[in-house]
């Protein structure tokens, strides 16, 4: 964990510890500039380092901006007028909704190459457990709001 923490700071985030596991970019736009990580301490040393590979997924999925505007136009549509102008309509839409499912597993994706690439020895068979539970969340999350 201590090596990955160290990486992520390099990147330019600061790690601390909370109630909740999200990565925070700068509130510009565009929204790819680290700024900081917060993993649940309540959860177990296993948990916190898959946490962190999946929020520095994120990062390395938007760190070229060029690509994830590609990748995902109407997200890139939606936190620019969000970021600039306040508007949040964008964000309700299907196509916001079915990108950030995209993008939270692709973060997972990214985060177990991470681990790999930077050779820290996870349990994969753990980790994809792990990433299963928390995408069933984000399924059932925005799930409600694709049926309303």
């Amino acid at each position: 964990m201590e090596k990955l923490i160290r990486y992520a700071e390099k990147q330019g985030f600061q790690i601390y510890m909370g109630t909740k596991s999200v990565v925070e970019f700068r509130r510009t736009y565009p929204t790819n500039k680290p700024s900081a990580i917060e993993i649940r301490e309540h959860k177990n040393k296993d948990h916190q380092l898959y946490d962190l590979l999946h929020e520095l997924g994120h990062y390395m999925i938007r760190k070229d901006w060029k690509s994830y505007q590609e990748a995902y136009p109407l997200t890139t549509r939606a936190e620019f007028w969000h970021h600039t102008r306040g508007i949040y309509k964008y964000k309700r839409r299907i196509g916001y909704k079915i990108e950030s499912l995209r993008e939270e597993y692709e973060a997972w994706d990214v985060g177990l190459k991470l681990a790999r690439k930077k050779r820290i020895d996870i349990d994969v068979q753990d980790y994809r457990k792990y990433a299963n539970s928390m995408l069933a969340n984000y399924v059932r999350f925005y799930g409600e709001s694709l049926t309303r």
